[in-house]
């Protein structure tokens, strides 16, 4: 019945007026909040609205408006109205960011397209210089005006070849924006199955690249993609997938390092997927083998830790890891060893913007690391 009211009170108000609405009237949180009369209109104006909006919305029942210290404020009428106002707001914003990420799939095909264009150009400008060539055995004037057509040619291979690979390189882009961004945004509100979905077509679109696109890049980002899909089939119940995928993923960054590569990259990224599989374990029950592997992944980090100013990526997954040895350690009766983990996890998580909610990645962290410690 509230949402239909909710619906009524809206439906002939453009689509910018709902947003202010559930933006600027409800806390993030789901509480109301109350506004300015002035500076709502200005944002009723800018949203298109027309001049009697507000006290069309008022006479609706939808909002309020009393006087508090000679200030007109607006705020809505009644706090059971915030349920169904969040749940829209939830609803709007998993829209825009599914259309978001359908405008950047789209922009990645359009660029694929005109990459296969060049390729076909390419291959027509190579043929015609193949017969040009045949053609200058006759003519030695011909064949150098043959021979310059050869090198435009070339040139344009080139081009082309640099085209392709900059398509690969934004198809990358995006994989990353959905394997971390997107799962970021998604994963509070509980869409694991889309996010179940997206991870599994990251991996399925790097195992059907070709052996020449495989470059140390491509293989840490399949890894991570391997990485992610773990995390969200634990997160789901299928353990054994699980399993699967991060041991793949652990043997994809052994294998690279046993190559040689053992780039700050490399080791983030190896990092990350210890402390994937560290979580599993955990999640399984064996406290033992989750502490070797959290350690393990902390070993690896070591060296990136070490040098002046680390990202903020290593700093991020070294906290993570420290509060599941912590967890684990504390899970197999060493409370003294996890107490310290605990708080090292928290003052790393603080120094990353965790107290005042600049991130929201390591301000999980910090609240996660806060009870384990409490409970030690």
């Amino acid at each position: 019945i509230l949402a239909e009211f909710y619906e009524r009170a809206l439906a002939d108000q453009p689509p910018a007026v709902r947003k202010v609405i559930e933006d600027e009237l409800l806390t993030e949180s789901g509480y109301r909040e109350n506004l300015a009369e002035e500076r709502l209109l200005k944002s009723f104006t800018a949203a298109g609205a027309s001049a009697g909006a507000l006290p069309t919305l008022v006479n609706r029942r939808l909002l309020r408006i009393e006087e508090r210290l000679d200030v007109r404020r607006v705020e809505l009428t009644h706090d059971v109205l915030c349920g169904v106002v969040k749940a829209s707001r939830a609803q709007r914003m998993e829209r825009d960011a599914r259309e978001a990420a359908e405008a950047r799939l789209a922009q990645q095909k359009d660029r694929e397209r005109a990459t296969r264009k060049a390729l076909i150009r390419a291959r027509q400008i190579a043929i015609g210089c193949a017969a040009l060539s045949v053609v200058a055995v006759g003519s030695g004037a011909y064949g150098i005006y043959s021979a310059r057509r050869a090198a435009v040619a070339e040139t344009e291979a080139v081009k082309t070849r640099a085209i392709s690979e900059t398509s690969r390189a934004e198809s990358e882009k995006l994989v990353v924006f959905i394997l971390d961004d997107f799962y970021d945004e998604m994963a509070p509100i509980g869409r694991l199955a889309v996010l179940g979905g997206l991870a599994q077509k990251a991996v399925d679109y790097y195992a059907q690249l070709p052996p020449e696109a495989r470059t140390p890049e491509t293989q840490r980002n399949s890894a991570l993609a391997q990485a992610r899909a773990a995390q969200v089939a634990g997160q789901l119940g299928r353990m054994d997938d699980a399993k699967t995928l991060v041991e793949s993923a652990a043997k994809t960054m052994a294998d690279l390092r046993a190559s040689g590569d053992n780039g700050d990259d490399t080791l983030i990224a190896s990092a990350r997927v210890g402390l994937v599989g560290t979580s599993l374990l955990i999640s399984r029950v064996d406290f033992a083998a989750a502490a070797k592997s959290a350690e393990s992944a902390l070993a690896t980090l070591a060296p990136v830790l070490a040098k002046p100013n680390p990202s903020k990526i290593a700093r991020t997954t070294q906290a993570f890891l420290l509060g599941n040895l912590g967890f684990a350690q504390l899970r197999s009766a060493n409370s003294a060893a996890a107490i310290e983990n605990f708080r090292e996890a928290r003052k790393i998580a603080a120094a990353l913007g965790a107290l005042d909610l600049s991130n929201l990645v390591a301000a999980s962290g910090y609240v996660s690391s806060s009870w384990q410690l409490a409970e030690a």
